[in-house]
C-alpha cells in the first residue's frame, strides 16, 4: 500500500484519484489509523486544487462521518468518500 508521505509527493489530480482507490480498498477492511492519515490528505494543496470550495465543504462532512462510524457504517462511509473524489475527478466508475 502507498504511504501518505508518498502521496503528499504526487501530483494534485494523481494524488485525489489514488486516494478514492485507497478508499475503496479500505472499503473492505479499514484500518482507522491509515484512514486517520488518509483524512488529513483532505486539507493539503493537492486537494484544495483540485476540490472547488463547496466539494471541499462536502469531503469535510465525509471526513466528520468516517469516525463517527464503526464496522459496516464505516465501510459504507469510505466507499461514499470514494465515489465523491471519482465524481470529482470526472471519473466516476462504470
Amino acid at each position: 500500500m502507498i504511504t501518505i508521505a508518498k502521496l503528499r509527493t504526487l501530483k494534485d489530480r494523481t494524488c485525489v484519484r489514488k486516494c478514492a482507490h485507497l478508499f475503496h480498498q479500505m472499503s473492505r477492511q479499514p484500518d482507522v489509523v491509515f484512514l486517520k492519515g488518509l483524512s488529513a490528505l483532505f486539507s493539503e494543496k493537492q486537494f484544495c486544487t483540485v476540490l472547488e470550495a463547496t466539494e471541499q465543504a462536502r469531503l469535510a462532512q465525509l471526513r466528520d462521518e468516517l469516525f463517527s462510524k464503526e464496522g459496516r457504517a464505516l465501510r459504507f462511509v469510505c466507499e461514499d468518500i470514494h465515489y465523491f473524489l471519482l465524481g470529482v475527478l470526472g471519473s466516476e466508475p462504470a
